[in-house]
């Protein structure tokens, strides 16, 4: 099988989510070609790649296209089978932002006229988003979260475990340190306000001093680091597809503080360290309690060995194989 991927990602930190599972496609005889929009935001080049993508996806099984809106709106001349993966902010309504309440309304709503007007096979992360989406058949709508980049974890953790057992001091003798969930610190959606916010009034409540950082402008490899080296992850964002970044929290073995959004409040009932919370109260009690608590991970360093996940089944996302096996059965259906 052949598959045209259209994306929009040019810049070098995005979009690093398809590649665990384009090389399991790959590995399962599905050919992937990509086409990169060359500047989404301008309506002359939109058109152009409109046009170029209708005429060479006549050479491939299907057109799939990545990430909601601009990819989906690019696709949609092709005579090709569509197939559209959403990854959360493209069908976020905004209702009290300005800015984000404009480019939020025309990004849903260009997706869902979309979505009406081919009737494509749809992809999204979570269950949360599926109940969202309107005017399609159900039976379209498969979830298949993004699976995370395993292997590159696991370097980035052993290489912090060959620096030796300072990590175990540090966590015993420096602040508690929390990371926030997002490169975005002024996002209004991710919202950096309500989890400086919750941190300093968990400080009130706790004896070690708790830290709040955002990593910004760093490449994949930094950030990886700085989350290894976090005790907690802190997610505070207004809507959510399902955000990698807990998904990596939690393989690491980090516990993860967040509000409830995605599907999160669901699998918290199955996966012991994340913790999802009503407001930035509970966030600040919850942020306490894992400081004082006796069977918390630092004292036992449990996110640098990675015990944690060797002891359990995997999760879906953590499975790139399997994400990619069930990514195929949609393109199957949609070609038969």
């Amino acid at each position: 099988m052949k598959v045209l991927w259209v994306h929009n990602y040019l810049h070098p930190n995005k979009g690093r989510f398809r590649n665990p599972i384009l090389n399991s496609l790959q590995s399962l005889n599905c050919s992937i070609e990509q086409y990169e929009l060359a500047n989404s935001r301008n309506l002359f080049s939109l058109l152009k790649d409109i046009l170029i993508i209708n005429k060479i996806s006549k050479k491939y099984d299907l057109v799939h296209a990545q990430f909601g809106s601009t990819t989906l709106l690019a696709s949609l001349l092709s005579s090709k089978p569509l197939v559209v993966t959403l990854r959360g902010s493209d069908l976020l309504i905004c209702k009290r932002l300005c800015w984000h309440l404009l480019y939020s309304l025309c990004a849903s709503s260009i997706t869902r006229l979309c979505i009406l007007l081919r009737s494509p096979r749809v992809v999204v992360m979570s269950i949360d988003m599926k109940t969202k989406i309107n005017g399609i058949d159900q039976d379209k709508i498969s979830i298949i979260p993004d699976p995370i980049d395993t292997e590159g974890l696991n370097a980035v953790s052993l290489q912090q475990n060959s620096d030796g057992n300072m990590a175990n001091i540090r966590h015993l003798t420096s602040d508690f340190k929390v990371i926030f969930g997002s490169l975005q610190k002024s996002s209004p959606i991710k919202r950096y306000y309500l989890a400086k916010e919750a941190v300093d009034l968990a400080n009130y409540l706790s004896s070690r001093q708790i830290t709040l950082k955002c990593i910004e402008n760093v490449d994949r490899k930094e950030f990886l680091h700085a989350l290894v080296e976090s005790d907690c992850l802190i997610l505070t964002s207004l809507y959510e597809g399902w955000p990698n970044i807990v998904k990596e929290a939690i393989y690491l073995g980090i516990p993860v503080v967040a509000l409830s959004v995605s599907d999160l409040e669901i699998w918290s009932r199955h996966i012991e360290m994340l913790y999802v919370c009503k407001d930035k109260i509970e966030i600040a009690q919850t942020l306490s309690h894992l400081v004082c608590a006796k069977t918390f991970p630092p004292l036992q360093n449990n996110h640098v060995n990675l015990t944690s996940t060797i002891n359990r089944d995997k999760y879906i996302w953590e499975d790139p194989n399997r994400c990619a096996s069930l990514l195929l059965e949609v393109y199957k259906r949609s070609t038969t």
